[in-house]
């Protein structure tokens, strides 16, 4: 149980670092008002904002895989000390 509550807090520690990584390029590129001529920097966020985009999906996924399994696990081992009593 303490290997996957550590492998359910990591993944969300990861989860939520994507998210805020995420939130930083919304913002970067939101505090750029004037459009240019040259879109090296719109670039460069939207390249980021892809990779980004793609690890949190796959850290999400990883996240509820592992909390819904410590959840079953979770409930087992209290039906089983229940129905020890």
């Amino acid at each position: 149980m303490r290997s996957l509550n550590e492998a359910f807090l990591t993944a969300r520690y990861e989860w939520q670092t994507a998210c805020t990584v995420w939130d930083r390029l919304r913002n970067a590129s939101e505090i750029r008002s004037a459009p240019t001529a040259f879109s090296f920097f719109d670039d460069a966020v939207d390249e980021i904002a892809n990779g980004v985009t793609a690890y949190e999906r796959r850290v999400a996924l990883t996240t509820w895989r592992y909390a819904a399994a410590a959840i079953v696990l979770g409930v087992t081992v209290l039906q089983r000390v229940a129905q020890a009593k």
